[in-house]
């Protein structure tokens, strides 16, 4: 007959297992040792993988150790409170670990998003840029539809391309919509407001791959660029998502 603490033991060992198969969102199921593999592949796909894996991998590649034992060998092992206590607590702080990575993104990244419109004069955006300390500006038609963003660094590069031109007399009476911006190389992307704090960091991580920065992020109802802003990420904002998850 298995020990008490054993049957503790299994049953919290399932409950666990049962844990990363919906953390990893797959129908298949997948024994222990494949989900911690598999968390360890994704370790770039989100905050919340790379967490699991550094804070519990090797913990968790243990207790499968011991999972493995107990099948073979359960008619004399016997079990501390202390793993028991183990296996329990490394539940709860992946649970309450997800919880906190799983809030949305608007409710961290909400604010007031500055945007200009296409008519605007471009010398004012260029001084709000300077003033406000601001990196991109989303740009709008009259009637809300998406035109492009416009960045410090597009701005740059059009500015040194007028310079060289020697046609920068009229500078004070050119439009936003009168300037052209090459924007095959996006720096923006828009996601929608509910979208898991987690996932966040994902984004600038693969502009990363491929040798690109991302400067923002725009969060609007349902991803729609012509959708009203509702909040804006940017590299700088990174460090609100790490200290939505400073547990421990």
């Amino acid at each position: 007959m298995l020990s008490e603490n054993i049957l503790t033991f299994n049953t919290a060992f399932n409950t666990l297992h049962e844990l990363l198969i919906d953390i990893l969102n797959t129908n298949d199921k997948k024994d222990f040792s494949m989900c911690l593999a598999e968390i360890h592949e994704r370790t770039h796909d989100s905050i919340l993988y790379a967490r699991i894996n550094d804070r519990f991998y090797s913990e968790m590649k243990t207790i499968n150790a011991i999972r493995n034992i107990i099948i073979h060998k359960s008619d004399w092992i016997e079990l501390p409170e202390f793993t028991l206590q183990k296996i329990q607590s490394i539940h709860d702080a992946i649970v309450e670990l997800r919880t906190k990575l799983d809030a949305k993104a608007i409710d961290v990244f909400a604010k007031k998003v500055y945007i200009c419109r296409d008519t605007d004069l471009l010398h004012i955006v260029v001084g709000i840029l300077g003033e406000r300390g601001f990196t991109h500006i989303p740009v709008y038609s009259e009637k809300w539809e998406f035109r492009w963003v416009i960045s410090e660094k597009l701005i740059a590069l059009w500015l040194s391309k007028q310079s060289k031109a020697g046609d920068m007399n009229n500078f004070h009476e050119i439009r936003i919509q009168d300037i052209m911006i090459d924007t095959t190389h996006h720096e923006y992307v828009f996601i929608p407001s509910d979208s898991p704090v987690s996932s966040i960091e994902s984004y600038f991580s693969s502009y990363m791959k491929e040798r690109k920065k991302l400067g923002a992020i725009y969060l609007t109802a349902s991803g729609d660029e012509n959708e009203w802003i509702d909040g804006m990420v940017t590299a700088w904002d990174l460090p609100l998502i790490y200290r939505k998850e400073e547990l421990f």
